[in-house]
């Protein structure tokens, strides 16, 4: 199972997640729940770091990625991605529940 958290401010702003695990749904290289949220946080990276240039830090290794919004994680920019992750999961795991688990912090 995939283990995902999402860091939300009290105010409801999200500052980072971390992805860890993998979802074991199917063998390697065939497992398209697995894919999938690694394709939604790559590419949520991508969008923060290179689309809207968004200041964070990121750490990325096999099974684990972990990113921090360090500076205006308020900006709309960066909330419309990291909701858009936020959804895109919280939809996947309704999908596949036994191998996604979500949590906000």
């Amino acid at each position: 199972m995939v283990g995902v958290r999402l860091f939300r401010r009290g105010d409801g702003i999200i500052d980072g997640f971390v992805l860890d695990g993998h979802t074991e749904c199917a063998p390697h290289g065939e497992d398209v729940v697995c894919a999938g949220v690694s394709a939604l946080a790559q590419s949520i990276l991508l969008g923060l770091v290179e689309v809207v240039g968004a200041e964070v830090d990121y750490c990325k290794e096999e099974g684990f990625l972990e990113c921090r919004v360090l500076k205006d994680p308020e900006r709309r920019e960066i909330q419309v991605l990291l909701d858009t992750f936020y959804i895109s999961l919280k939809r996947l795991q309704e999908d596949y529940p036994d191998f996604i688990d979500l949590h906000e912090e």
